[in-house]
């Protein structure tokens, strides 16, 4: 698949559905070994481009520009929930008034809305012109800016401020704790220039 042009993560994901199939045909008695169960990572290189969670500053920059544009300011209140809350973007868009308990300050996250041909349902989201638009009048450019990368740095600022990860895992609703130590395993620049001055001081 991948002389074909296929990209990793696409090729993860045939695995992954073939690895499954697998498994359940052995437990039917089917087939006696699963060909699929193996690291795809340890056959072919994961060339996947390493998402990068916004430092503060660029949080803060980013905040204050959609916070005054006159395009984007429609979607300042989704994107602080998404970056304070860690909320994945389907399950922002599933939300309704009963799932936020002001009282207690919580987000109850049950259910979420995403897109099937079956119900033709459309959900509009911040486009990445977004970023394209900050560039154009800033020297400062900002990398590229999707609403996953706005989970990836709420769940990196907790883990750079040292988190139990057991907690972390709770809270981002990672299924295997090793996605979650991944981000501990990621730390910014800055969080370890902090935590050395920390240490020398």
């Amino acid at each position: 698949m991948k002389e074909k042009g296929y990209g990793y993560q696409t090729i993860s994901n045939y695995k992954r559905s073939l690895n499954a199939s697998f498994r359940i045909a052995i437990a039917d008695d089917l087939v006696r070994k699963n060909p699929f169960d193996f690291k795809l990572n340890e056959v072919i290189e994961d060339d996947r481009k390493k998402r990068q969670a916004l430092t503060e500053e660029q949080e803060e920059k980013l905040l204050s520009f959609v916070r005054k544009d006159r395009v984007y300011k429609k979607h300042y209140d989704a994107i602080v929930i998404l970056l304070k809350t860690g909320l994945r973007i389907s399950e922002l868009c599933g939300l309704t008034r009963q799932d936020i308990d002001l009282e207690n300050g919580v987000i109850h996250v049950n259910h979420q809305l995403l897109y099937s041909k079956e119900t033709g349902y459309y959900i509009e989201t911040p486009k990445s012109n977004l970023t394209k638009k900050y560039n154009k009048y800033h020297e400062d450019s900002l990398p590229k800016i999707t609403p996953h990368i706005l989970c990836h740095t709420f769940c990196s600022r907790l883990a750079n401020r040292n988190m139990n990860p057991k907690s972390l895992q709770y809270i981002m609703g990672h299924s295997n704790i090793s996605i979650t130590l991944n981000l501990y395993a990621h730390a910014s620049a800055e969080s370890v220039k902090a935590e050395l001055r920390s240490m020398i001081a």
